[in-house]
């Protein structure tokens, strides 16, 4: 990621990809489905301390695109053998009309 101006005239720096731990931090509800991790991209300025937490792209796409674009992204480089195969197999339907998708693109 480029470099980001913060409003203060820092620049954010990355400190990498951390894991946020979301839910209580006790161990009373253990088992909960209250505890789950987050990965995101911080960034820190350099002036005034302000963080920003980015989702990396991958999980960005997941949480923004249907099942059947994910697929789509998924199978983009696989072969028409391939494609056939999930195309009339078993698998979700999502899958299947992405694999078929492709495949009529590619005029197969």
């Amino acid at each position: 990621m480029e470099q980001m101006p913060c409003p203060c005239g820092g620049t954010f720096q990355s400190l990498g990809r951390r894991e946020i731990r979301m839910g209580p931090t006790t161990p009373l509800h253990v088992g909960s489905l209250e505890h789950y991790s987050l990965e995101v991209d911080l960034f820190v300025c350099d002036r005034c301390h302000e963080c920003k937490l980015f989702l990396p792209e991958e999980l960005a796409f997941a949480l923004t695109h249907s099942p059947e674009e994910r697929y789509l992204r998924e199978f983009a480089d696989y072969s028409d053998a391939e494609l056939r195969r999930i195309a009339e197999k078993s698998y979700k339907p999502e899958a299947r009309r992405a694999a078929a998708a492709l495949l009529e693109q590619r005029g197969k």
